[in-house]
């Protein structure tokens, strides 16, 4: 749970990022740098973990990202949505999205079982 919530800080700050001035590959390297590379997939819960791969492939060729295999993702060419930062900011915002609907679930059970334990 500790793992989840300091993510989901992570992409908070990133959504930051994403909001300055900076041109969008000045706003990749920051995201990377201030926000991403702390998160690994281990924080992230396994149904979601597919939105953290999608934003993994905004870094592709920026960065060499420890643990991930972007063999698949070669098959198929970088599209110009990869190359904005609209569509970047929305697949943070998803993930984002995703993780604080599964952190208010994992609480609401845990709040549950102590109830009726």
């Amino acid at each position: 749970m500790q793992k989840m919530m300091a993510a989901q800080k992570k992409l908070e700050a990133a959504l930051l990022i994403l909001t300055g001035n900076l041109d969008f590959q000045q706003k990749k390297v920051a995201v990377y740098h201030q926000c991403l590379c702390d998160i690994k997939a281990d924080a992230i819960p396994h149904c979601i973990r597919k939105d953290y791969y999608h934003l993994l492939r905004f870094f592709e060729g920026l960065f060499v990202v420890e643990g991930v295999s972007f063999a698949a993702a070669r098959q198929h060419t970088v599209t110009a949505d990869y190359l904005n930062d609209s569509a970047l900011a929305m697949a943070v915002l998803t993930l984002l999205m995703r993780l604080t609907q599964w952190i208010a679930i994992e609480n609401y059970l845990t709040s549950q079982r102590r109830v009726t334990g």
